[in-house]
């Protein structure tokens, strides 16, 4: 037997006929079995060049075929159906062991039904031999196409493969994949990239998301018991901390006896605290109201000087007079003048410090002048030397773009023409003529001013800081030979509305008590709106500096009671595990909702345990919880006993109400007023009935937070008498609680109950007495039991009217003809039925607390407590949308008046 392809290559017929004799006596023999493998690839040459016998199915298929018509002599004889043959040549060597004929005739099968479905595809017309070129390109694209196949075997579920590849055999058969095949072959390198091949890119993606779906319910399935198993542990943490605080509560009597010894030891501390106050600012700071003649100032000053004598060193006196803002009060004006040459004229080592006026919006220029002129006259005729000038330098630290104040201020040292030699002229301020520059105080951080009450045209000139204050003293100190015992007393005969120098002063005692520095301050009495701040008002803030130093320093007690020998701490937090505790009350952690996604049965299992919680621990007030200091121990255990009444507690203004919505073309009722929405705040409306309206002229949905809704504008107070039981007055809004759960403004705007206000002042601020204003508050108590005294409760108390019926009455200013009501005047419009404010679960008259020993009352404001949603508008924008609250006018009044006396 000749060996195959020995002699079979070489053209002649002789050797054609000799080999179909041995092919055939092979097949008659039946040793198809037996012949090696690269000896069947010789099979498949011979039948694609001379076909096979009639009954072989692919003899019929290959009939009328011949080696010319099917491919050259050139395929053959490069060995193109060769076991080891690999067309990987060239830019596609890397392919090369893919694309290599191997055992089991894969490839080379399907190059071959690949050949013929060409070549019986083709046109008759249009056929022609097989070259070796093309038989390369079309070996490559089945290699690859055999290649990317088994990658997709590999990945593809095992009942879905056999579909898949007889899509793609069949798209393969017609040639449609070969330029994919082709161009993935040469752009990459083996393993290579399946999905460059669009068709195999099909069902790769059909197999991933198949795969990533399977997945992904296998981890959602091991996510749900994941979740399921820590929300049973989380559960049970949860229990447990309820246990410990269960028995925490079921210990109320004992820690209501713990709290009232915290009080008592708090309120020896504050005495102390207080003796504290009275005797430094005795010596270092004093304050006197007088009257518009001024007759009380030089009394006074010597008066604050007899303290001094007999103690070594020697005593300067720098007046102050600031006209800044040019006092409206010609009486005062002139008096005060006096006053200060009374003063100079005492000593050689005095001298006054004069602000002249500076131009402003809500002055002239020419008034500027006039005024200026007039100080100079009147000081001038008072013997005084108005030589000196001294200008005042600023400097601006985060002003922004609207500060455009000026960066100087004209200034006079005055001294008496008495004296020939007056000690200040060393003073380098008098000398240069200049001081400074001193840092101009930030709007953001003026006194008396927030977001909603923006400082005016004078209140911006008028402020300056203490730093300015503190800088200015100092800068007329240099190039005086002042030593450390001798005092320097700030005469302050005109000072401005925040008493900015007296604030300096103190300041700089309390940081450095070697300072010179003495104050006292010569307030006027008011004598009508605007005309300042009051004695009071001033007292409390020095005070409060003062007060502020003892708690922090040495010399005073702890600010916590010490425990009596082994027994427990009553203000420790108690050992929880998930809730946490803070300022003496349990809160549930808000991380906790982030556990468990929304909507799923594990979160809605934790919000029935949240309810739980919340129905054995109701929620403080948002507003009061933001108001307790985290950073600082608390000085007094125990909560605010809500358990009584039948566990009756504040006004939970955190609650959503959504109201129904009116067109404007349906509004047909006649309103007293109206203002438009501005700033976040709704329009408002008030009709005749005085129901009170909420509008929305905006093009979006309106949600507006609990908070202030409009103001009643200023006004004056009135002591009154009423009877027992009446709480309202058609003249004013009535300063009366009828319990301790009323909510309250703090001077911080935060909003609470009485009850945690007073519990907030113990706990934070150290003040363990105080009384409301015009009211009778004591201690309620616990029903005694058999043999046992009765035992307070916490931080409750009875509030009631006095016996005499006295309270205060704020009664605004009535609206002036053609005025336009905004929302910080709307509330004037109730003038003469200021009964009809309603207050309700929705909405309450409110008063802003302040801790001090006066009477002072503000502005009063409205605000409601409840968040309104859902306020959108109709695509019509020029109706106005209204909610009508009548059923609930937010009648909210808010005034600053000295509520709570220590």
């Amino acid at each position: 037997m000749l060996p195959p392809f020995s002699t079979a290559y070489v053209k002649g017929w002789k050797r054609g006929v000799m080999l179909l004799i041995t092919i055939q006596g092979i097949r008659e023999l039946d040793l198809q079995d037996d012949v090696p493998h690269w000896v069947k690839v010789s099979f498949g040459t011979i039948h694609a060049s001379f076909g096979v016998f009639a009954d072989d199915t692919k003899g019929k298929v290959m009939a009328n075929r011949g080696m010319t018509k099917l491919l050259t002599h050139e395929v053959l004889a490069k060995e193109v159906f060769n076991k080891g043959f690999s067309s990987g040549v060239n830019s596609l060597e890397q392919w090369k062991e893919e694309l290599r004929n191997r055992e089991g005739d894969q490839l080379v099968m399907l190059f071959l039904e690949r050949m013929l479905a060409d070549h019986d595809g083709c046109a008759p017309q249009m056929r022609k031999p097989l070259t070796y070129r093309d038989a390369l390109s079309k070996h490559q694209a089945c290699g690859g196409f055999l290649h990317y196949l088994n990658v997709l075997q590999k990945i593809a579920p095992s009942g879905e493969f056999a579909a898949m590849e007889s899509d793609l055999r069949n798209q393969f058969r017609f040639g449609y994949l070969d330029p994919d095949i082709l161009h993935s072959l040469d752009a990459t390198v083996p393993p290579g990239d399946a999905q460059m091949v669009g068709a195999f890119r099909t069902h790769i993606a059909r197999v991933e998301q198949s795969v990533r779906s399977e997945k992904l319910k296998v981890e959602q399935e091991h996510a749900a018991s994941v979740r399921a198993a820590d929300l049973t542990q989380l559960l049970a943490r949860i229990d447990s901390d309820l246990t410990v605080l269960a028995s925490r509560e079921n210990n109320s009597a004992s820690r209501a006896v713990e709290t009232a010894k915290d009080m008592k030891y708090l309120y020896e501390r504050q005495l102390k605290g207080e003796k504290f106050v009275d005797t430094w600012m005795a010596e270092n700071c004093k304050l006197l109201e007088v009257e518009p003649d001024m007759n009380a100032v030089v009394p006074g000053l010597l008066a604050f000087k007899e303290q001094f004598r007999g103690i070594p060193g020697k005593e300067y006196i720098m007046c102050c007079y600031d006209a800044t803002v040019f006092p409206s009060n010609a009486h005062y004006v002139r008096q005060s003048g006096i006053a200060v040459a009374n003063i100079l004229a005492l000593s050689p080592a005095a001298f006054c410090h004069t602000q002249l006026p500076v131009n402003q919006a809500q002055t002239s220029h020419t008034a500027v002048i006039k005024h200026r002129r007039l100080l100079e006259d009147q000081f001038t005729k008072a013997n005084l030397n108005i030589l000196y000038q001294v200008q005042l330098l600023f400097t601006k630290t985060d002003g922004g773009g609207r500060d455009n104040r000026a960066l100087s201020q004209p200034c006079l040292a005055l001294l008496h023409n008495n004296f020939d030699n007056p000690v200040w002229l060393s003073s380098e301020a008098v000398s240069k003529g200049r001081v400074g520059p001193a840092p101009f105080l930030k709007f953001s951080d003026f006194i008396g001013f927030d977001e909603t009450t923006r400082p005016s045209a004078q209140a911006r000139v008028e402020q300056k800081g203490t730093e300015a204050h503190l800088a200015l003293m100092t800068g007329y100190m240099e190039g005086m030979d002042i030593k450390q015992e001798d005092r320097v007393i700030i005469c302050d005969v005109v000072p401005n509305r925040q008493n900015e120098f007296g604030r300096a002063v103190v300041q700089k005692r309390l940081a450095d008590p070697t300072s010179p520095l003495r104050y006292i301050g010569f307030i006027r009495k008011q004598d009508g709106p605007g005309a300042g701040s009051s004695i009071s008002d001033i007292s409390k803030a020095l005070r409060s500096q003062v007060w502020n130093f003892w708690d922090e320093s040495t010399e005073a007690p702890p600010k916590t009671r010490p425990q009596e020998g082994d027994a427990p701490d009553s203000n420790a937090a108690p050992d929880l595990q998930v809730l946490a505790w803070q300022r003496g009350h349990p809160i549930w952690p808000e991380v906790l909702w982030d556990r468990f996604p929304d909507g799923s049965t594990e979160q809605a299992s934790l919000k029935v345990k949240h309810g739980e919680f919340l129905s054995k621990f109701p929620s403080r007030p948002e507003s009061a919880a933001r108001a307790a200091s985290v950073s600082v121990p608390l000085r007094v255990g125990g909560l605010c006993d809500f358990s009584v009444d039948g566990g009756l507690s504040p006004l939970d203004f955190t609650k959503q109400v959504s109201l129904p919505v009116v067109k404007e073309a349906d509004f047909s009722v006649t309103r007293l007023g109206s203002c438009a929405m501005r700033n976040g705040r709704p329009a408002l409306a008030l009709t005749t009935t005085y129901d009170l309206w909420i509008g929305n002229t905006s093009d979006a949905q309106l949600n507006l937070e609990a908070g202030e809704l409009f103001g009643f504008s200023t006004g004056n107070y009135e002591e009154i008498t009423l009877s027992s039981g009446v709480l309202t007055d058609p003249n004013g809004l009535v300063l009366r609680f009828r319990n301790d759960l009323e909510l309250i403004v703090t001077e911080d705007k935060k909003v609470m109950a009485v009850c945690e206000y007073l519990r907030y002042l113990a706990t934070e601020k150290g003040i363990g007495s105080l009384t409301i204003e015009d009211h009778k508050m004591e201690q309620r108590m616990h029903e005694a039991t058999t043999g046992a005294d009765a035992v307070p409760m916490c931080f409750r108390y009875t509030i009631t009217a006095l016996e005499s019926g006295r309270t205060h009455l704020f009664k605004p200013n009535a609206f002036e003809s053609e005025t336009v009501p905004t929302h910080r005047t709307f509330g004037a419009l109730y003038n003469n039925s200021y009964q009809k404010v309603v207050q309700n679960n929705l909405a309450c008259v409110l008063w802003e607390a302040r801790v001090c020993s006066c009477q002072k009352r503000e502005n009063v404001v409205v605000a409601f407590f409840a968040t309104i949603v859902n306020q959108m508008p109709d695509d019509d924008h020029s109706d106005w949308d209204w909610s009508n609250h009548s059923d609930f006018d937010t009648s909210a009044a808010r005034s600053r008046p000295a509520l709570l006396h220590r």
